[in-house]
């Protein structure tokens, strides 16, 4: 049986969805230090004040980055100099947390860098 939207239940369900929100939004704000919850302030002002006076807000990657390249290059470095992409390969019978997170590095890290290979020879014909 399919539930309308104006449903009890259906009401019930947004109204714990909310609660959930709200919770998730205060522990997220809670392990976040003074500056960065200033810096995502200060992007949800600009994007409010931007849509206000009918202007696109800038993306927050080229925000903080300059261009994506910028970021693409930066988050490369950081992946580099993280110690869990330099150690030995784990299994996921040993460490399987550390394992998953060396796969994600490691895919990452491949697209970063065929990202910025066709970027420069992209910017090297132009």
């Amino acid at each position: 049986m399919a539930i309308r939207n104006g449903s009890r239940a259906s009401r019930a369900g947004r109204a714990l969805g909310r609660l959930g929100a709200v919770k998730g939004g205060k522990a997220r704000a809670a392990g976040l230090s003074a500056e960065r919850r200033s810096e995502i302030a200060r992007g949800a002002a600009l994007a409010r004040h931007a849509r206000a006076r009918g202007e696109a807000a800038p993306p927050r990657l080229v925000e903080r980055h300059g261009s994506v390249l910028d970021f693409c290059s930066a988050r490369l470095a950081e992946i580099q100099e993280d110690d869990r992409f330099q150690a030995p390969a784990a299994t996921v019978e040993v460490n399987a947390p550390l394992a998953l997170i060396q796969v994600s590095l490691e895919a990452q890290h491949q697209v970063l860098v065929e990202v910025l290979r066709l970027a420069r020879g992209k910017h090297r014909k132009g």
